[in-house]
């Protein structure tokens, strides 16, 4: 489970860490006492390494952007269908 989390959720976490040392690397150089070139480096490699795990994640919307007509129409379906689906096990 913990792999799982990891590669769906560690992006965004690891994304967020780096723009927060980014956005205040010079309290960083303070408290730690590395450059600050060094500390927006290592920022920027960090946001790299979440691009990366958050483009492999295991669970994507089954969506996909297009701007097809007839792509968009049996998306539309299909949602509504499994609208229906969904609503129809409510009521049972």
């Amino acid at each position: 489970m913990l792999p799982y989390a990891v590669r769906q959720y560690g992006g965004p976490v690891i994304a967020s860490v780096a723009m927060i040392t980014f956005a205040l690397c010079e309290r960083v150089e303070r408290l730690t006492g590395a450059s600050s070139t060094n500390v927006c480096l290592a920022s920027t490699a960090a946001a790299l390494v979440a691009l990366a795990l958050h483009e492999t994640r295991p669970t994507r919307r089954g969506e996909t952007l297009t701007f097809d007509a007839d792509e968009v129409a049996k998306i539309t379906e299909r949602k509504a269908r499994a609208r229906a689906a969904s609503m129809r096990k409510k009521r049972t």
